[in-house]
């Protein structure tokens, strides 16, 4: 079964079961983040073009080295159908002695910008990358509505 979020912008479905978390202000930038029951997660976090979205993807992979100053951090291929021009990165780190993979990405369309960002325990992120991808196609494509 799938569960539904309409709001702040976004609009897709999710597994029934997970836990769904907003950011309930209306200022921009809009961030909407599921998480599965092992602890895997997506964050969605929608900009306005005018927000000048250049950076996006070197500030958070900072963030990430910053954090995790041994990540693994590497530019990988758009495994959403259909957004293979758009701009991933993938990292691998450990914590907690666990191996995390973690992955980035930058959508653009007319209006807004996307960015994803998908972090798992290495094997669940494996099984669960699939899902993640359909619930970022499932907002990119109904994007075209008003906030």
């Amino acid at each position: 079964m799938t569960a539904t979020f309409d709001g702040l912008g976004f609009e897709f479905m999710y597994p029934e079961g997970w836990e769904l978390q907003t950011d309930e202000s209306a200022e921009w930038p809009r961030t909407v983040s599921v998480h599965s029951p092992t602890g895997a997660f997506v964050s969605l976090t929608l900009y306005e073009r005018s927000d000048s979205p250049e950076n996006l993807l070197d500030e958070t992979l900072a963030a990430l080295r910053t954090e995790y100053e041994e990540a693994e951090i590497h530019r990988t291929a758009c495994s959403i159908p259909g957004m293979t021009d758009q701009d991933n990165y993938e990292a691998d780190f450990y914590c907690l002695d666990l191996l995390v993979t973690a992955r980035v990405g930058k959508y653009e369309t007319d209006r807004y910008v996307l960015l994803a960002f998908y972090q798992g325990e290495n094997r669940d992120f494996d099984k669960l990358i699939s899902v993640f991808d359909a619930i970022v196609l499932n907002t990119l494509n109904n994007l075209t509505k008003d906030p």
